[in-house]
């Protein structure tokens, strides 16, 4: 899969996103997108789904080393603490 360099890391050029994908949907989708060779899985904490993403990369058993994981912070978890405990 070609990669993109962005800030000194090699990132996947094509990643599967998560918007809108909820509990065992989410979990089935990650796991098949990883099962079919996407390793970029982008998700968001407005999406909240994260906890099914991860299900869904601890289902599919791909090394987590090889997958590059996005994830966009919640704006009112900006605050100084806030944003640390945030992630």
């Amino acid at each position: 899969m070609h990669t993109v360099t962005v800030n000194g890391a090699a990132m996947p050029a094509l990643g599967f996103g998560t918007y809108e994908l909820q509990g065992k949907t989410a979990v089935e989708m990650v796991e098949a997108a990883l099962g079919i060779g996407y390793r970029h899985i982008d998700t968001a904490q407005a999406y909240d789904n994260e906890e099914a993403v991860g299900r869904g990369i601890a289902a599919s058993r791909i090394p987590r080393e090889d997958i590059f994981l996005t994830t966009k912070v919640s704006p009112s978890r900006f605050r100084p603490g806030e944003l640390q405990r945030s992630l």
